[in-house]
């Protein structure tokens, strides 16, 4: 067999390189462009065997971790890999965001989805070690966006790049799963707020954050305008909360029933869905869903209210919505090839509906304030958060789908099994609606009940309660959540002792259990439950 000793020299550097911030400098040449490490990334710049060229990609995709290592990355890659060779006269150099996006922009031209013709040949493939070499340079691209505001404004603001139009018009056409997967999470990476690059801002971590934000908002209107969900429909006026009618059919939902859902693994749901999450940033002054008040949450600045106005209820709620009825609710009947995918997918689709909490704004319905306003009850209605508090509030199928993540138990947590990255998630979505019912069911419901000029017709559940009563029915999950509170992962044990503290502390869990006496001692309910229970 033939050897290929360069490729694995680029793959050795990338396992020595991988998630080590600015590690990597003295390979750009920082302070010292004659370094030989320096001269051995440029000389890889003249590789052209693919196999080399995709491991080449894959090191400098690792070597631009860091603040400092991704612009210089975005340097190398914006002069072609610093004076690398050109395929022919008229082509950028291979080593370029030029070539990149204009190899995307090339596919994204002939495989566009035409009107269907019975005699027409069969539309061209990208040939599977293209579909490799791409997904590494948008490996590389991810890794630079990410870690530098500067570079991922460069290149998004680039009319010559073009490249978001470019990755959207490819995502419109078929390509393999593993390459949507691979464009869903590059544009995630442009949507994205890091806490890592606010940090490194300093005293810019404001206006680099008001920069992301917009970023974002101009992602959704892409996103939107590229139907990749369809949400146009049939430009119906009205909104059911709680209620779980993701009726999306063709785009994503047809590819995760049809293609993803008969392989049996699931990379560009979970990409659409990592999409979603990285789109809704959490304010910088919202405490987060383990917030005491449910006034400690503002709305985010990176979601567009009024998202598809024109032709539809406005805003994000159909994207909540899938992620919601066709990924989460449906995570437990779906087969999977590896069966911890299933608590990936968990996990992601749980940290959209966290985020989508943890944006909720309810301070207009806390204390003494003016008269709510229309524009603010159509926001409110609309936010992905209230959808959520809602349909967790009438005990529908996302509160069973929610305990049923924490029926994977304590001991499976301590073990660090694939079913403990969702069980953290799934806690603090309770405890955050802990916190927010009472302002959602006093203040919120009534005052959406009683307005008459949102816009569209309003339905809501018949039925609501607080959770301490809908868990009171539960007595399984009750104890499951108690035996949390001994999980070796402290943020996971905190969020059960504050849930079982309110639990405790409320009148529905403090009555006395007539059932259960030890002599002349009575037990209150929430006792009962975990002395009945067979752990205890």
């Amino acid at each position: 067999p033939a050897r290929r000793d360069t490729e694995a020299l680029f793959a050795w550097v990338t396992v020595l390189y991988t998630g080590r911030a600015d590690a990597a400098l003295r390979f750009w040449g920082h302070g010292e462009p004659d370094d030989r490490l320096a001269v051995f990334v440029r000389w890889g710049a003249d590789c052209r065997e693919q196999g080399m060229v995709r491991a080449y990609f894959g090191m400098l995709a690792a070597l631009a971790s860091g603040a400092q290592a991704s612009v210089c990355a975005h340097e190398f890659m914006s002069g072609g890999g610093a004076g690398g060779h050109r395929q022919t006269v008229n082509q950028a150099p291979l080593c370029s965001w030029q070539a990149l996006f204009g190899a995307l922009d090339f596919y994204a031209g002939h495989l566009r989805p035409g009107e269907p013709d019975p005699l027409a040949a069969p539309p061209p493939e990208i040939p599977d070690a293209e579909v490799a070499l791409l997904r590494a340079f948008l490996r590389l691209c991810r890794s630079v966006v990410q870690h530098s505001v500067v570079a991922r404004t460069a290149i998004y603001d680039s009319t010559e790049l073009g490249a978001m139009t470019t990755m959207f018009a490819l995502l419109a056409c078929v390509v393999p799963v593993a390459l949507k997967a691979a464009l869903l999470d590059t544009v995630a990476a442009f949507g994205a707020l890091d806490n890592d690059v606010l940090a490194n801002s300093g005293a810019q971590a404001d206006s680099v954050r008001r920069a992301v934000d917009e970023m974002a908002r101009r992602i959704w209107a892409q996103l939107e305008q590229s139907q990749m969900l369809p949400t146009a429909g049939d430009g119906a006026r009205a909104l059911a909360v709680g209620r779980g009618s993701s009726g999306a059919r063709g785009g994503i939902a047809y590819e995760l029933e049809e293609v993803e859902a008969a392989a049996e693994t699931y990379p560009e749901t979970r990409a659409f869905v990592r999409l979603v999450a990285a789109l809704i940033h959490v304010p910088a002054d919202a405490v987060g869903v383990t917030a005491e008040a449910a006034s400690a949450a503002s709305a985010s600045a990176s979601v567009p209210a009024d998202l598809g106005s024109a032709y539809r209820v406005p805003g994000v709620g159909p994207y909540v919505s899938f992620v919601l009825d066709s990924v989460l609710l449906k995570a437990e009947q779906r087969a999977y090839r590896v069966p911890d995918e299933k608590w990936r997918v968990y996990a992601l689709a749980l940290d959209v509906v966290e985020r989508s909490l943890s944006t909720l704004d309810l301070s207009m319905f806390v204390g003494t304030h003016a008269t709510v306003t229309s524009d603010a009850l159509r926001e409110l209605a609309t936010h992905p958060g209230f959808e959520v508090a809602v349909r967790v509030l009438c005990g529908s199928r996302l509160l069973d789908a929610l305990l049923r993540v924490l029926d994977a138990g304590v001991d499976a947590v301590n073990a660090g099994a694939a079913a403990a990255s969702a069980v953290l998630p799934a806690l603090r979505i309770l405890l955050r609606v802990l916190h927010v019912q009472t302002a959602v069911l006093r203040g919120a419901v009534p005052a959406l009940a009683e307005a008459d000029s949102l816009g569209f017709a309003l339905n809501l559940p018949r039925s609501l309660t607080t959770l301490e009563q809908l868990l009171l029915s539960r007595r399984e999950s009750v104890v499951q959540i108690a035996a949390l509170v001994g999980a070796v992962d402290p943020h996971v044990s905190l969020a059960a002792v504050r849930i079982v503290h309110i639990l405790a502390d409320s009148t529905v869990f403090n009555g006395v259990d007539d059932r259960v006496t030890r002599g002349a001692l009575t037990l209150n309910r929430m006792v009962s439950m975990i002395d009945g229970s067979t752990d205890s």
